[in-house]
């Protein structure tokens, strides 16, 4: 255990290094600021102080500094940066090269996302930034895998031996990086979401919430999302509502179904308010091996049942008898899963997910611990 605690400004929650503890870094999309991601979070519009909580990893010991964001502005030598940027999928190497101070002083550094630790291994397999312990998080970058190029795949290779650790948060992505990265050190590192935004609740009761169709709510603008699916199984059924949270779904293609609502950026108020009003969360999705993950979580923690399709993370967080699942594709399954499952199975199936929620400590809190324990290992190895 790691000696630290927390700096807090009258002006923002910087998590700055104050303290004895081991220098922890974190390495953030080039978009997301701190101090302005606080200020959303006081206002209720973000589920955490910071970013996937990161910042409790204080509570653990850690001193801890995050990535500044991007300054939006270009500068000669960025197009260089650029080409490089493009060659390894989008990584901003710019903003891994401004936050180069940072990793100089870091004794550790993690990453969520595909993104940002790529862009640190490139910058250090090059020789612009030190070799610093990083625990590398992924998620697209493997799902994608065969749809690199021969290059870019060999690129990607070169890239991740800078990386200490890499992690991923479901079973099917830890089973493609063992086969295709096997210099890799790959381990599965669970998700979690805000216990304080998302806290346990009990499944309420029909007669609790109110009368009428089954609703069943969707949430998701990544691009599993097989919407076309969720309408064939419920569009226009008079049995059904659906309320669909998506930036990408088009309010034309709504207004063709007499029962879908488009809900567009709810903030999180609403989006538990919509989580608790349905009869069921659902994850329809395309064939893919990361996603569905947090709206499960989320859906779960709140007592919701979970509908979804037979792919992506989620048979890694849970069981067919913690979820409602159909074949990838298939509507008609999906429709009379829903029609065979009465009210009391239902309410059966969410408190059985809630209760592996709970066992799995599927929360930031628990997501930061995870992280805790590969970093003292790592560290504890490195002597």
């Amino acid at each position: 255990m790691r000696s630290g605690h927390l700096l807090e400004t009258s002006l923002c929650f910087t998590v700055e290094v104050v303290s004895v503890g081991t220098r922890l870094y974190v390495h953030l999309a080039p978009t997301l600021d701190v101090p302005s991601y606080r200020r959303r979070w006081e206002s209720g519009a973000a589920p955490d102080a910071t970013p996937y909580g990161f910042h409790l990893a204080a509570s653990l010991g850690w001193s801890v500094r995050f990535s500044r964001a991007r300054v939006p502005r270009r500068r000669p030598w960025q197009g260089i940066l650029g080409l490089v940027d493009r060659l390894t999928g989008g990584v901003d190497l710019w903003h891994a090269w401004r936050n180069r101070a940072s990793v100089r002083g870091a004794q550790m550094i993690w990453t969520l996302t595909d993104a940002e630790g790529l862009a640190l291994a490139v910058l250090m397999r090059i020789g612009l930034l030190p070799r610093r312990p990083l625990i590398a998080g992924t998620v697209w970058m493997l799902h994608e895998w065969d749809q690199h190029g021969r290059v870019k795949r060999a690129v990607l290779r070169w890239s991740t031996r800078a990386w200490t650790v890499l992690t991923v948060h479901a079973e099917p992505c830890l089973q493609i990086a063992r086969r295709e990265l096997r210099s890799a050190d790959s381990r599965l590192l669970r998700f979690g979401v805000s216990d304080s935004a998302f806290p346990l609740l009990p499944p309420l009761e029909r007669s609790e919430r109110s009368s009428g169709p089954l609703v069943v709510f969707a949430m998701g603008n990544d691009r599993t999302r097989d919407w076309d699916v969720l309408l064939e199984a419920f569009g226009d059924d008079e049995r059904f509502r659906i309320d669909l949270v998506c930036r990408w779904f088009t309010e034309e293609r709504a207004g063709r179904y007499g029962n879908v609502r488009l809900i567009r950026d709810p903030d999180l108020e609403q989006m538990r308010r919509l989580y608790r009003e349905s009869d069921y969360a659902a994850i329809p999705m395309r064939e893919n091996a990361f996603s569905g993950i947090t709206v499960a979580l989320e859906a779960a923690a709140l007592g919701v049942p979970v509908l979804g399709s037979r792919t992506g993370g989620l048979l890694t967080y849970f069981t067919e008898d913690e979820m409602l699942l159909s074949p990838v594709g298939d509507a008609t399954s999906m429709r009379e899963a829903v029609l065979g499952q009465g009210r009391e199975e239902r309410r059966a199936m969410a408190e059985r997910a809630q209760r592996r929620t709970e066992a799995g400590r599927y929360t930031t809190q628990g997501l930061v611990e995870r992280y805790d324990r590969i970093a003292s290992e790592v560290l504890a190895e490195q002597g």
